[in-house]
């Protein structure tokens, strides 16, 4: 249950122990008492700009965003006495109800602050995270801040500077100009809502209130620049990988203008989000589907690029998601990861998570990976591990993709068009291919891409589309279906015996 903190005037028979002093409307005004606590309030620092970073003007300029607005309220505390309300009129802070204000009791007194002070529920140890952010004014409303600490007072009274520490996440969510596949984007294609599921919601007590993000739903605010943003409370670290944690729902407007379709984005980031940081997040979309192509990671107090923000599926992650689905006896593993990441780092990485397990057990699935342009020819003598791999997004392989894979009995790639030299090489236990309608492979008395496999063994499937192929120094697709052959009809293909063809 949640604790919100009131604070309630209490009379006392001296003014040197009550919470607060009170205006008698002569002589004791805030402005006239030389033991009132005046206040000045920031949010970090930008020395590179000598100037000061303050509260949640989240989309304006660098100006705005050093600058408090009028009307902000911060409440505040000092030593044993009552919170009091400061409100910024533009210019200074002030108390916002007339006649009450904080007062020096000794020359050093222990501060508590909280902003937004006119937030439903907050206080210095609790805060609701909104549900929606609807305009500029709820995100200032959801820029929870809070400060602790000792001042001691000037000789010349000229003010309490209280450093807030930022509580809240900054999420940033927009398209980029191109689609999965490196194309321009379709016109009239735009983000019409993104909701936030963080696996966080709130504070309580001082803590950040932990959840299951499917109960957790906050609508982020799209912005004239077609991006959306929304306040979070920082969220936790995945420490199980293999459940692929829900972070976002995305809809989309399709271009034709039939209606919109709806996407959902996991697991990211695993790592957990920190106060006081902005995420930026740049989607890409196709055809029934999205992916997170690019994340930055900055400092919302300065404005400094945070190293290493722009990583989304390292090699650490990999190991931890293979290592956790191991351990939890999973033999069907899936992974979503980013073409750009298709590295021989990335492939070392699959190859030495999997070093632990039985022979032949693993069914692997690897999403968002379009171009297999170092394959898995980094498994070999490693990857006997699996016994399935699935590559929905893959349309091509290279040279020795699955070379040495002999446990490997299934592939299933439905787009694959291009295969490289000796793909399967001395993959002897294969018993099924599932590829997409080829238009090129590889031809040769000791590269073509069935070199080494006893494709008799194999059953074929191709897509219902596939062309015959015909040898032109490698083979090329032609305009004549391969379904109305004799080859498909004794099961032959690129010249090959196979144990059967299936065309679906």
């Amino acid at each position: 249950m949640k604790i919100i903190n009131k604070y309630i005037l209490v009379a006392a028979a001296s003014l040197s122990v009550v919470a607060c002093s009170q205006d008698d409307g002569l002589s004791n005004s805030y402005l006239k008492d030389s033991d009132a606590v005046h206040i000045t309030a920031q949010v970090g620092s930008n020395e590179a700009t000598g100037g000061f970073i303050s509260r949640s003007n989240p989309l304006g300029s660098e100006v705005e965003q050093a600058k408090f607005n009028e009307g902000d309220a911060i409440s505040v505390v000092a030593d044993n006495q009552d919170a009091v309300i400061y409100s910024y009129d533009g210019t200074s802070w002030s108390p916002k109800e007339k006649g009450l204000h904080l007062v020096w009791n000794s020359n050093e007194m222990n501060f508590k602050a909280f902003y937004p002070a006119n937030a439903n529920d907050a206080s210095f140890t609790d805060f609701t995270l909104p549900t929606a952010y609807n305009s500029l004014a709820d995100l200032a409303l959801g820029d929870y801040m809070t400060f602790s600490g000792s001042r001691k007072r000037s000789s010349d009274n000229d003010g309490v500077n209280l450093e807030m520490e930022r509580k809240m996440v900054r999420i940033v969510v927009g398209l980029r100009d191109v689609n999965v596949w490196g194309d321009t984007m379709d016109e009239g294609l735009e983000l019409t809502e993104v909701t936030i599921h963080p696996n966080t919601n709130g504070y309580s007590n001082g803590e950040v209130v932990p959840a299951d993000s499917k109960d957790v739903s906050v609508k982020a605010y799209k912005h004239t620049d077609g991006k959306f943003y929304a306040l979070i409370t920082p969220t936790m670290p995945v420490s199980d990988m293999y459940n692929y944690l829900l972070f976002m729902t995305v809809k989309v407007a399709k271009p034709d203008g039939t209606g919109e379709q709806e996407f959902e984005v996991r697991r990211i980031p695993h790592t957990g989000t920190e106060a006081g940081s902005s995420y930026e997040y740049f989607l890409k979309i196709g055809k029934d589907e999205l992916v997170v192509d690019k994340i930055t990671v900055s400092d919302w107090k300065t404005g400094e690029a945070i190293p290493g923000g722009e990583a989304l599926d390292d090699v650490s992650f990999v190991k931890k998601t293979i290592a956790d689905a191991l351990a939890a006896n999973k033999t069907d593993i899936e992974l979503t990861l980013n073409s750009y990441n298709n590295s021989s780092e990335l492939s070392a990485a699959i190859r030495d998570a999997l070093k632990t397990t039985t022979d032949g057990s693993v069914n692997l699935t690897l999403k968002g990976i379009t171009s297999f342009q170092t394959g898995l020819d980094n498994f070999i003598n490693h990857c006997n591990k699996l016994k399935s791999i699935t590559l929905p997004d893959a349309t091509e392989f290279s040279m020795w993709a699955f070379a040495s894979c002999d446990k490997l009995e299934e592939i299933y790639a439905p787009n694959v068009s291009v295969l490289g030299c000796q793909v399967f090489k001395g993959c002897k236990g294969l018993k099924k291919i599932a590829l997409g309608a080829l238009t090129n492979v590889n031809l040769g008395d000791d590269s073509e891409a069935f070199f080494g496999l006893n494709t008799e063994n194999v059953d074929l499937v191709l897509s219902e589309s596939q062309k015959q192929m015909e040898n032109r120094n490698n083979w090329y697709s032609t305009e004549e279906d391969y379904k109305s052959t004799d080859d498909y009809t004794k099961n032959i293909f690129l010249g090959r015996q196979f144990k059967s063809v299936t065309l679906q």
